[in-house]
């Protein structure tokens, strides 16, 4: 009792690793089959509304696994037969409480998948399971160990809740990670540098504009202003405002703003620092074709939108286009009727607030 006791704690403990961290589910089927005399173990994840998200994780020999994924898998009498699979009950279960040996041995499956191998019983478990989403844990066991007892049952049925617990976790931080990559990928795009930064002005991130700031010199945490800024924002907890002077152009624009961590949580970093940066000498430039589409424009119309929205008059924008003023003025009529803007200054205010369609120069 000592040895299953001390068996299942360790089987335990790999699950939550794992759950931690996925790259430590085969050292868990690894140990789980030593510890249940198995052979061939697989951990089966589907998701039915995603194909990248579905994965066979297995102790099998490559081309076993392959081949049971490109043929036998739908040739698998344990899975189905007459309506029962003994993996899909609440317990974990053996293959001959759906198949006999003999009626398993007359099967495709055994005869060219199984037998070659060596394997003949079957014990599995359904983890977890949902409309769109399952979990299975199965083990094979060679002809030579004989059937799968109730011991093994036991411990599979024990260790299903854990590993349950284990799935739900790293799907929640999955789509954690999923979002927080997805976050950054979007602060790439904006026009303004983003920094994020702890009290001691040590940089967490920085999206791409930042980068390039930061790498021209023209951005540097360590500076006393800029230092003091971030302490200040951090011990206060209130956002505050520095013009960055720089060897050419005007100065950058730096915003603060605290980053407080939730109430209670544990371990966290205290107050960080997000950081906005503008630069006044750097202007937008509008995407002619996203105008064209989102405002329903022609293309000439879409052309003279992007020039105004850079900041210059009618004038200016029609000699970058090499139109007359009466031709901008007409187009500058049809743009401010398919928009519904009144006037230049509404126009500009409705491309600028319209989805991200500008970059910097």
């Amino acid at each position: 009792m000592a040895r299953d006791a001390s068996d299942f704690a360790d089987l335990v403990a790999a699950v939550y690793e794992a759950g931690f961290d996925a790259a430590l589910w085969p050292a868990f089927l690894a140990r789980f089959q030593t510890t249940i005399g198995g052979y061939g173990t697989g951990l089966l994840i589907s998701d039915t509304n995603s194909a990248a998200n579905s994965v066979t994780i297995t102790t099998l020999p490559p081309e076993y696994g392959r081949s049971y994924n490109e043929y036998y898998s739908s040739r698998n009498p344990w899975l189905e037969r007459e309506g029962r699979s003994f993996l899909l009950g609440n317990e974990a279960g053996v293959g001959e409480s759906v198949l006999s040996v003999s009626d398993l041995k007359r099967t495709e499956f055994y005869q060219d998948w199984l037998r070659p191998q060596g394997a003949l019983h079957a014990i599995g478990t359904t983890v977890m399971r949902m409309p769109s989403f399952f979990v299975l844990l199965s083990s094979l066991r060679a002809a030579a160990r004989g059937p799968f007892t109730q011991r093994e049952v036991r411990l599979v049925t024990k260790l299903r809740p854990h590993l349950r617990r284990a799935v739900e976790a790293q799907r929640r931080n999955a789509a954690e990670l999923q979002a927080r990559d997805a976050n950054l990928a979007a602060l790439d795009r904006l026009p303004y540098g983003w920094i994020v930064a702890d009290a001691a002005g040590r940089v967490l991130h920085a999206n791409s504009a930042a980068r390039r700031a930061i790498h021209r010199g023209e951005v540097n945490l360590r500076n006393p202003d800029t230092s003091g800024l971030i302490a200040q924002v951090a011990r206060s907890g209130l956002g505050g405002d520095l013009a960055v002077r720089r060897r050419e152009g005007r100065p950058l624009w730096m915003s603060a703003l605290p980053l407080r961590a939730p109430a209670g949580t544990p371990f966290s970093a205290g107050t960080l620092v997000g950081i906005v940066i503008s630069d006044p000498d750097r202007a937008p430039v509008a995407d002619p074709e996203r105008i064209r589409r989102f405002w329903k424009l022609t293309p000439a119309e879409s052309d003279l939108a992007a020039e105004l929205a850079r900041g210059l008059d009618l004038a200016r924008a029609a000699a970058r286009l090499g139109i007359t003023r009466t031709t901008a003025r007409n187009q500058l009529r049809s743009i401010l009727s398919k928009t519904g803007a009144h006037r230049q200054s509404e126009l500009l205010r409705l491309l600028l607030a319209a989805p991200p369609q500008f970059r910097l120069d």
